[in-house]
C-alpha cells in the first residue's frame, strides 16, 4: 500500500457513494500504512464500502477478485498490474503522470483501454470511474481493447521479439575504444 496513493481512491469512493451507494473498493495489498487507511475511510464515511483484502499473490487467489470487478483502480504509479488487469478485461484507470509510472504504462491507450486523471485530483478520479461503471457499452469497449491488448501486443512472443531486436541492435553498435593509459 506504499506509494498507491490510496488517499486519492478512498476520496473518490466517497464522493461516489454520496450518490451511489452501491460501490465498492477492494484493496488488494498491504502495508505500513494500511491501519491508517482503514482509519481514514471509517474517518470519510466509507469504511463499510471497502474490503481490506490483504496481501495476494496467487492468481488463483486473485482472479475472483479481477473478475468481479467493473473496472482496476490504482490512483499511484502502476506497473504489471496494468496488463494483469487488461487480462481480466478490466479497464484500468490510473493518474496521468505517466513519467511517475514503470515502464507498463505504455500498453494504456487514453480513452481506448483504460483512462487516466490528474494525479491526487479525487474529483477526477471519481468522474472517471463513475463514468466507466455508469455506460455499460462504454466500459464494454474499454475491456474488448484491453483485453485486445494483452492478446495481440503483450505476448510473450511479442516481449522475445522485441528483446531480441534490442540484443541486435545493441550488437551493431561499436564499443568505443578507450586510450590506453600511461604506465
Amino acid at each position: 500500500l506504499v506509494d498507491a496513493d490510496l488517499d486519492v481512491a478512498l476520496e473518490a469512493l466517497a464522493r461516489l457513494t454520496a450518490n451511489d451507494p452501491t460501490y465498492r473498493l477492494a484493496v488488494i495489498g498491504d502495508g505500513p500504512d494500511a491501519a491508517r487507511l482503514a482509519a481514514r475511510a471509517r474517518m470519510l464515511g466509507v469504511g463499510p464500502q471497502v474490503h481490506w483484502v490483504g496481501a495476494l499473490y496467487e492468481e488463483a487467489q486473485l482472479a475472483p477478485w479481477f473478475l468481479s470487478a467493473r473496472c482496476f483502480v490504482y490512483p499511484g504509479p502502476i506497473g504489471l498490474s496494468l496488463l494483469q488487469a487488461f487480462g481480466y478485461g478490466l479497464p484500468v484507470i490510473t493518474h496521468g503522470s505517466r513519467q511517475q509510472h514503470n515502464p507498463e504504462i505504455a500498453a494504456l491507450r487514453e480513452g481506448g483501454n483504460g483512462l487516466t486523471f490528474p494525479r491526487g485530483d479525487a474529483g477526477a478520479l471519481a468522474e472517471r470511474i463513475a463514468r466507466v461503471c455508469g455506460d455499460e457499452d462504454y466500459r464494454s469497449g474499454l475491456a474488448a481493447e484491453a483485453r485486445r491488448t494483452v492478446e495481440t501486443e503483450y505476448t510473450l512472443e511479442g516481449m522475445l521479439e522485441r528483446f531480441t531486436a534490442a540484443v541486435n541492435a545493441a550488437r551493431r553498435l561499436r564499443p568505443c575504444a578507450l586510450p590506453a593509459q600511461e604506465r
